[in-house]
């Protein structure tokens, strides 16, 4: 990862540059602001982030492997919790203090960070659905795409099995591969996940006890 200014040399054909400056790239706080937003600091290169209290937010570290703590008012670094993969989409549990993860590239688990004792752990997404009629079951391994918060500290998944479809023991396989999954804190299925039709995010309304789903053009619920 490197920062490379270039200046462009004139009159040359075809163009020739001159390089500036060459260094590595610097991510966390600069001291540079944005005047388009009237204020703002370099963080991590990263996909997603969580809004924590006065100020302070979570961010993931994309190039690093590191989830991070910053603070977007005053330019100070909290907590930095070591990572294993690139962290990509963030859900907030505010309430137990657990934050959970999906990763890039996408993988077959759910990760948690508790805020607390500072410890990222992980669970295996697995699933067995049985056919009664054949008398034939199949254990799905799940990716995790997208998470939600739901009630109790429950969570909505948007989960991606790869598998297709199995049309001689007419299991419930997705055409999409996509399915929505309701999972407990230790990342076990509460509910028979359910196929669904492209769905890119989710998320929950507590208020009216609605999941909504968004593909590229539409919304759900």
């Amino acid at each position: 990862q490197l920062n490379v200014r270039l200046e462009l040399i004139d009159g040359s054909n075809p163009p020739l540059f001159e390089t500036l400056t060459l260094d590595s790239v610097q991510s966390g706080p600069s001291g540079v602001t944005g005047s388009a937003l009237r204020g703002g600091l370099l963080l991590e290169p990263g996909q997603d982030f969580v809004s924590l209290c006065h100020g302070w937010v979570l961010v993931g570290d994309f190039v690093r492997h590191r989830v991070v703590e910053r603070n977007i008012i005053s330019g100070e670094t909290g907590a930095t919790y070591p990572f294993n993969t690139a962290p990509d989409q963030f859900t907030l549990d505010k309430d137990n203090n657990l934050v959970y993860m999906t990763v890039f590239p996408e993988s077959e688990r759910l990760y948690k960070l508790d805020l607390v004792s500072g410890n990222i752990t992980s669970a295996r997404l697995t699933q067995t659905f049985t056919n009664e009629l054949l008398d034939f079951s199949y254990t799905y391994g799940f990716a995790l795409r997208d998470v939600a918060l739901g009630e109790g500290g429950n969570i909505f998944a948007l989960l991606f099995d790869g598998v297709g479809r199995d049309p001689e023991n007419q299991l419930p396989f997705a055409e999409s591969g996509l399915w929505m999954g309701l999972l407990n804190t230790n990342g076990e299925f509460l509910i028979e996940s359910l196929p669904l039709l492209d769905p890119i995010r989710i998320e929950y309304d507590p208020v009216q006890d609605h999941v909504f789903l968004a593909t590229e053009s539409n919304l759900a619920t």
